[in-house]
């Protein structure tokens, strides 16, 4: 369970600034206000994995987020890679946290061989360079997202994106797979495709995965990018208020002031 205090703060902002992409910025144009795109930045980032052995990892993925485990779609992955044995999943998550969730899925976290569960691990630590340089993906599928930053974290390390579209992260077919619906058979069929492309297809995408988030999900670039959209704000605004201002007050016929 994971539980969000309503925020009603768009409503009555001049103006709002947003992390995702086109589905996070979607939930907010009710209110009719400007918004503003800004990249996530990730604290992290990593070197590529010259090492790595993309045959030998085709069939092994990860599933890497917070708690909120059905919202972030947990329960859908986990119900995927039980019923195909042949490929393998790692858990990575504050597992404890969710004693119902930890007890509802038992067999499936820890008495399915092909799944592993590791719980939470820290993303600067060894054992998360180890846990991602022996998968060749990682699967999300949430039901809302502000920006998936667990799924940025991975592609950062050269992991194939599968997500769907309310993870709002940006994901083209040439470095990942954009799932339509979420559902568990969705799943399987982006798991087999990407597990069966040729070592060269799946070196091309991860990284090609690694270099758009070097690109767009750095502090530097968060920084160079909130820089100029809050200097736009003010810029936008200030003209605004100008306008506002000639408007206010008008000369009526007979030389008065009639407010507008």
């Amino acid at each position: 369970m994971r539980y969000e205090v309503p925020n009603l703060g768009i409503e009555y902002a001049d103006y709002g600034i947003v992390l995702g992409n086109e589905f996070t910025i979607n939930t907010f144009k009710y209110a009719n206000q400007p918004i503003y795109r800004v990249p996530l930045s990730n604290p992290t980032v990593y070197p590529w994995p010259e090492q790595k052995d993309f045959e030998a990892v085709r069939k092994n993925f990860l599933w890497f987020a917070s708690h909120g485990f059905v919202h972030k779609g947990l329960d859908l992955v986990l119900e995927a890679f039980a019923q195909m044995p042949d490929f393998h999943l790692t858990v990575c998550g504050p597992i404890s946290k969710e004693p119902e969730f930890e007890k509802a899925f038992r067999q499936e976290l820890y008495e399915t061989p092909n799944i592993h569960t590791y719980g939470w691990i820290d993303v600067i630590s060894p054992e998360f360079m180890e846990v991602t340089n022996n998968c060749i993906g990682t699967v999300f599928v949430s039901a809302a997202e502000g920006g998936a930053g667990s799924v940025i974290t991975c592609m950062h390390t050269g992991l194939i994106p599968i997500v769907n579209y309310e993870a709002s992260v940006d994901v083209h077919e040439d470095y990942g797979v954009l799932l339509k619906n979420s559902l568990i058979a969705e799943i399987q069929a982006a798991v087999r495709r990407i597990s069966n492309l040729p070592v060269e297809d799946l070196k091309s995408m991860s990284q090609k995965a690694w270099e758009y988030v070097r690109a767009n999900h750095t502090k530097e670039n968060f920084a160079k990018v909130y820089r100029n959209t809050i200097e736009q704000i003010i810029e936008n605004h200030s003209q605004k208020k100008q306008t506002s201002s000639k408007q206010l007050v008008s000369s009526d016929a007979s030389g008065g002031l009639r407010l507008r």
